[in-house]
Parts: structure tokens; sequence; C-alpha cells
């Protein structure tokens, strides 16, 4: 209840605050009226603490060293300036930031018939049953408190094409002037989402006495790197970027300053926000031909230079093999950066093909490669041999040989019902029948080495086999097997890891309590600062979500059915009794 006494309170605050810039130069003509509002709204703010100050919104911030600050507190303190900025009575012209769409009708407003407006009232009790806390801290007066400009540290507020000088009559500049623009280009982001190009030249052209390259550039950063989660996908503010890049000579200095600033704070950065700058990175060469400055992180690109700064150097490389080829991107960078990328993402199978005989699907195929048809060098293959640790050669000879016939049973196709039975019946030297775990990793390596050509390779086996799968994966240690092997197979492409995992959930092979303990255990701990685990993580807390909402739709739709049928049933006996009677 507290929480959403506070937010009503602060609601309304806003309500008052917002429309200070575009009515105080009118109401300061009653100054003690006007000093009285501001009075009353300063005790209402000592007394109502801001909900997003709590401990833990330190992890709401984008860098750890940007002090926390409420917006509605942070705009109020922008009103305490403009006040003792000038004892003069212009202290309120802000004809320069704030637009009257308006004035282009008064010609017309003068000559038309009034139109009574209703009384404005504020009712004592509002419905706020679904504003809980948690509800108050992620609401944060997104669409309607103007941003507190993106603080990058180390970078100065007024770098780059900063806002132009104050006009001599002494109007208000710099803060408020920054935060009334920002609010315009929030505004025009959100509402021209379906049009990049549009809403950049929009942007541009804001009719506004101020230089907007630089502000353009931190609103962008600030948009694409809020946390929890951006508004949009990164993709957007990608083009966005790159719209302004060729729109206006001067931003790309701009964002080469936002970028390097940004860059040498990475330490203090939020892990969501570095895979986000990770992301936007690559996306960003990838519109300009992969070309940068890359001289300016030579020095990091080198063993024993910063973590942080080599480790995003790391992760931007391979996002932008990704978004092309390996060839393509040593071709694009120095030397120096050349062993900072990811090997060729080449399947490193547990017995090679040239013993498993490829099992029909093509002797000269490496496989599951970098480039567009998966053709590879057979590098892969040939350092597969072992790539399971000791399981292959726990299984020997013999299981070689059982693979080589389940691969050529899936070659031809056959139902997974045969392929279980042939599974069953295998034995390996000794006469020993397979156990679990042994019938587990040669289905899970032929499936894979099945689908390692392409995905849609990978989706046409599973669409055979996951039944045989989900059979066999009886148990939460046999899945995490089932991960492993897949690790083990794509252990030179984390992309191909990620979504195999994901196809699996999918398919439910794997469930998601079997995935993130298998993503939490200590084998993997020096892996967990890659991109690739949280992006794991993320999709399955995602896919799980969506299923909780899935179940929850149907659930009602049931009750919703049930309650109709009852209805119907009750009714049918009511005429039956009034026919009857």
């Amino acid at each position: 209840m507290r929480g959403q006494v506070v937010f009503r309170s602060r609601g309304l605050l806003a309500a008052v605050l917002l429309n200070a810039p575009f009515i105080a130069r009118v109401l300061e003509s009653t100054p003690e009226e006007w000093r009285t509002v501001l009075a009353q709204v300063e005790d209402v703010l000592q007394k109502t603490v801001s909900p997003i100050i709590t401990s833990s919104s330190t992890v709401l911030h984008v860098f750890k060293t940007t002090p926390v600050e409420d917006q509605l507190d942070h705009f109020m303190g922008l009103v305490r300036e403009v006040e003792a900025s000038s004892d003069n009575a212009d202290r309120w012209h802000l004809e320069s930031v704030v637009m009257f769409p308006y004035t282009s009708l008064v010609d017309r407003l003068a000559v038309a018939s009034p139109i009574p407006l209703p009384a404005i009232s504020v009712e004592d009790k509002a419905d706020f049953e679904t504003c809980t806390e948690t509800y108050v801290v992620s609401r944060t007066y997104p669409f309607t408190v103007p941003r507190i400009l993106f603080q990058i540290p180390g970078l100065s507020l007024k770098s780059g094409a900063a806002m132009e000088e104050e006009d001599a009559e002494g109007s208000v500049g710099g803060s408020m002037s920054e935060a009334l623009i920002c609010s315009y280009l929030f505004d025009l982001h959100h509402s021209f989402f379906m049009s990049h190009q549009e809403c950049m030249k929009l942007m541009l052209s804001l009719p506004v006495s101020a230089r907007l390259d630089s502000m353009v550039v931190r609103c962008l950063f600030e948009w694409m790197l809020r946390l929890p989660k951006a508004e949009y996908p990164s993709v957007y503010y990608t083009c966005l970027m790159t719209d302004a890049c060729r729109l206006v000579p001067t931003i790309p200095a701009c964002l080469f300053q936002s970028v390097c600033a940004m860059y040498n704070n990475l330490e203090h950065m939020d892990s969501e926000a570095f895979i986000r700058f990770v992301e936007w990175m690559s996306m960003h060469l990838s519109q300009f031909d992969w070309a940068w400055e890359w001289d300016e992180w030579e020095s990091d690109a080198k063993e024993g230079a910063r973590v942080h700064q080599r480790h995003f150097i790391m992760e931007v490389l391979e996002n932008c093999v990704r978004l092309s080829y390996v060839e393509r991107i040593e071709r694009s960078i120095p030397e120096e950066f050349k062993a900072l990328l990811p090997p060729k993402p080449l399947p490193v199978p547990m017995f090679p093909p040239d013993v498993m005989g490829e099992g029909g699907g093509g002797s000269s195929r490496g496989g599951g490669g970098s480039g567009e048809d998966g053709d590879g060098d057979g590098e892969g293959e040939r350092e597969g041999e072992g790539g399971a640790g000791g399981v292959s050669s726990s299984l020997g000879v013999t299981g070689r040989s059982v693979a080589k016939t389940i691969l050529g049973a899936m070659a031809a196709k056959e139902p997974h019902e045969n392929v279980g039975a042939l599974l069953e019946t295998a034995s390996l030297s000794g006469g020993d029948s397979c156990t679990e775990e042994e019938r587990m990793i040669l289905l899970t390596q032929c499936v894979l080495f099945r689908g390692r050509k392409s995905f849609s390779h990978l989706l046409r086996v599973l669409g055979l086999y996951a039944p045989l799968l989900r059979k066999h994966a009886s148990s939460p240690q046999l899945e995490m097997l089932i991960l492993d092997q897949i690790e083990s197979f794509w252990q030179r492409s984390q992309q191909h890891t990620a979504i195999t995992i994901d196809r699996l959930m999918t398919y439910c092979v794997v469930s998601n309590v079997s995935i993130v303990k298998w993503l939490a255990h200590s084998d993997r701990s020096h892996k967990w600062t890659r991109e690739y685990m949280w992006k794991i993580l993320k999709t399955v807390i995602e896919k799980t979500s969506g299923r909780l909402h899935t179940v929850q739709s149907e659930y009602k739709k049931v009750l919703a059915q049930k309650a109709h049928d009852s209805s119907s049933s009750s009714s049918s006996h009511a005429d039956r009794g009034s026919n009857g009677g």
C-alpha cells in the first residue's frame, strides 16, 4: 500500500512539474501563487521518498559509478535551477527549446467558438489495486518525465557539438534545455518506431536553437542500454545510429568519442549493458564495411592487457564472424587482432567420419562450417577424435561400429522406432549391452552428426528423432549428459551450441531446470563471463515465461468454457422444468 500511495503522490507531482516549462511564464504574472505551488511540491517531495532509490537499484545502472537519482527529483532540481538563475521575469522564457505547435493556428483560434472544458478533479481514491511496489519501480515515469541525459564516465557533457550559447537576453539554457530536448527525442523515437529513417530525419530537424549531434548520440545509447530492458530491439537503435552517421557529418566523431569513453569504463559497466554494447558494436561495424579506428584499441589486443577491454574485443569479433565469415573479418582487421578471432565453427564429433563412414551422408563434407553450404575442410573432424574426453575410448571400436549402423539407418530416414530398436540391441566388445549413458551418448552424437551441415539439417533430424531422444532422456542426469555432448560436439562454435540447446528445449528433450543446472555447474565457471552462456540462460527464462503464459491462458479458457457449459446446463434444466409445469 505504501508503494501505491507514493506512486500516486509522485504521479500527481509529475503532472504539475512537467507543465512548468510551458506555463510558468504565464503563472509568474501572479508570483505569490506560483511560489506557493512550488513550495507545496517541495514539501511533498521531501515527505515521499522515491520508490526507486533502494539498495538494489544500483543494479539498474549502466555504470556502477553513476549516482542513483530519481527522474522526478532530477527534474525538480532543474526547476530550482531555473528559479535561482535570475530575479527578472524572463527566466522562464524558453522559446529556444519549448515548442508550441498551436501557434500556427492562433488566427483560427481567435475567431473560433469557445468550447467549455470540464472541470479537472483528482479523485481521492484512484484504482491502484494492481500497483505493487515492483510495478512502481519498473514504471519510473517512462513516457512523461524528461530523462536525465545519459552520463558516460570520463566524457564531458559538453563534448562534441554541444549546446549553443544562450541568447544575450538571459534565457535559461543548459540542463533544462537538455532535458526538454531529450524528451522530444524520446517521443520521436517512440512514435516513429516503424520508420527509423523518418524518425532520425525528424530528430535532426527539431526546431530548437541547439546543435543536436552529441545529444542524439547520447540519447540513443541511453535508450539502447536502459535497464532492465530496452523498449525496442538493439537492431532498431543500430539503424538509427547508422542513419544519423550518414545524415550528419559531425555525428561519427561524437559517436567515436562516446564509444571510446564507454570502452574505457567497461570494468564499471553492468553485465547486461555489456552484452548489448557488444551486439550493437558488431552490427554497427557490419553497416560500415567493418571499418573502425582499430589503432586506438591495439594495446588491449595483446596478452596481459586490460581484461575487460580484451574480452570486449573478443566478443565483438565473434559477433562479427557470425554476421559474416572468418576470412572476411580477417581481411578487415589489423594483424594484432587476428589472434582474438574465434576458431572456424567446425564440429568436433566423437568419432572421425572416416571411421564412421559418414553414415551415407557424403564422404567429402566437413560439416557445420562457416560458409553458406556448410562445407568444411575436414579439420574439425580430424581434430574431433577424443573431443569428448575419455568417453570415446571407453566406448571403443565397437561403439564406433554401432554409431556407423545408427547413422546408416538415419541416412535411410528409418523411423525412430527402428533406430531405437537398433540402439536397444547394440552391444559393445565382450558382448556387454550398452548402458543408458552409452546409449544416450551414441544417439546424441549421431543426431548431431546428421544435423551438422546446417540448421535446416538439424531441424529435419530433430523432427524425426526427437521422440527417441525424449524416451532415452529419462532423468535429469541424462539430460545434462545430452548438453555435455552438444558442448563437446560444437566446442568450436558457441552459436551452434546455443541454437542446438534452444531447439532441444523447444522439442522438450531437455528441461529448463536441467539447462540451468548445467550452466551453473562449477565445471563451467570459467565460461560464466562469456556472452553465449548468458544468452542461453536468457532464452531459457523467456521460453519458460512464454510457456507459463500459454498454460495460464489455456487454463482461463477451460474455466470459461466450464462456466459456459454449466450455465447452459442450468438453463436447459430450467427450460425443461417450465415446460413440464
